[in-house]
């Protein structure tokens, strides 16, 4: 048993506040025995593989392999300090293997997040007293400008279009919101042609069908425009007979269904980017053809992004956050608030109108 003598109770009482206050931070009263980093790595994963999605598997391992390259596979984890946190997190400015390549703000404030995640856990099977990521500094985030799709635009880039299901896949993407791996995983049995919506909701593999599981778990339920319903019912008229989903050819159903059935039909397993193929190559050729200049970063994920905005110029927010699938309602201010030379005119006018009738309030139309 532990014993300590004090002159005064005042004293006691301070060591036991300090004793407390070890204790309140993950402390201990005896030394933590030593654990290696890649025992502690490896305990991890196979703690974490039951209730995450592979693709989080796998970046949870890019950032594994980056802790064992700087500190080394036996590097006691209980030792690691505050300050070998603040150095390492400092080195990692690139892609592995590629110097060239800048890692984004994003990539390495995520790995500050996996790397407290490892060390949260560390310290509660008693492996670490401390997480040293606790106080790393997250880089300042650097929204890159992105090229606003404009209906203009997008009715050129419909006609651009090569055949009837890419224009129904624009349609969708435009109008909808959707992301390219909802799009892609869409069936039939997912479009209400008499309530007039389409509906995104996690679905359960089968020999047949691949499953599908939304990214902030929440299904939602889009309203269809009447233009993309016109171009949904002609294209089902002449839609592969026995493919489920509504924008893979056969060809590309087969190939799906041949992956599904080598991953064993196991719904754990499967990623909702297997069902996309080579179609950023596709759309960015469709935009050349179409005189699309881009102003900012464009991609086919831009659709998606283009309908956000068009919706938060004219609709409340957090009608915005449920429309896009949004876990919080942060993440549709921070990404659908981008300034446009429509919004500079609106300004003006709005200004104009209140100059030349002399209030504080513009005139009604």
């Amino acid at each position: 048993r532990y014993g300590k003598s004090f002159k005064t109770k005042a004293e006691a009482e301070r060591f036991r506040t300090e004793k407390q206050h070890e204790l309140d931070k993950g402390g201990h009263r005896d030394p933590v025995a030593g654990t290696s980093l890649k025992r502690l790595c490896d305990d991890f994963l196979k703690s974490k593989a039951p209730n995450v999605k592979p693709a989080t598997i796998e970046l949870y391992k890019l950032t594994i392999r980056r802790l064992i390259d700087h500190f080394g596979p036996s590097k006691d984890a209980a030792t690691i300090t505050a300050r070998d946190a603040d150095v390492f997190m400092g080195q990692q400015l690139h892609y592995l293997d590629n110097e060239k390549r800048e890692l984004s703000t994003w990539a390495r404030s995520q790995m500050i997040t996996h790397c407290r995640s490892i060390f949260k856990q560390a310290i509660r099977w008693s492996m670490a007293t401390e997480n040293p990521f606790t106080e790393c500094e997250r880089p300042k985030t650097r929204t890159r400008k992105w090229h606003h799709i404009r209906p203009a635009e997008y009715l050129r880039l419909r006609e651009a279009a090569p055949d009837l299901r890419w224009r129904c896949l624009y349609a969708v993407l435009y109008t909808t919101g959707v992301r390219i791996g909802e799009a892609f995983s869409l069936t039939w049995a997912d479009i209400d042609f008499e309530r007039s919506v389409l509906r995104v909701q996690n679905r359960a593999g089968t020999p047949t069908t691949p499953p599908f599981t939304l990214k902030a778990h929440e299904k939602r339920t889009i309203p269809l425009t009447r233009h993309t319903l016109a171009l949904l019912a002609e294209y089902q008229a002449q839609a592969p007979e026995g493919v489920p989903h509504v924008f893979l050819t056969a060809g590309r159903h087969r190939r799906i269904l041949q992956h599904w059935q080598k991953l064993g039909h196991v719904d754990r397993k499967w990623q909702n980017e297997y069902m996309v193929n080579n179609v950023n190559r596709d759309f960015k050729s469709h935009c050349r053809r179409a005189g699309i200049t881009f102003d900012g970063k464009c991609s086919i994920h831009t659709m998606r992004k283009s309908c956000g905005q068009n919706w938060a110029n004219h609709l409340p927010i957090n009608v915005v956050k449920e429309l896009m699938g949004h876990s919080s309602i942060s993440t549709t201010q921070r990404f659908y608030n981008q300034v446009d030379e429509d919004h500079l005119r609106k300004a003006a006018r709005v200004i104009d109108e209140m100059v030349r009738g002399g209030s504080t309030v513009p005139q009604e139309q």
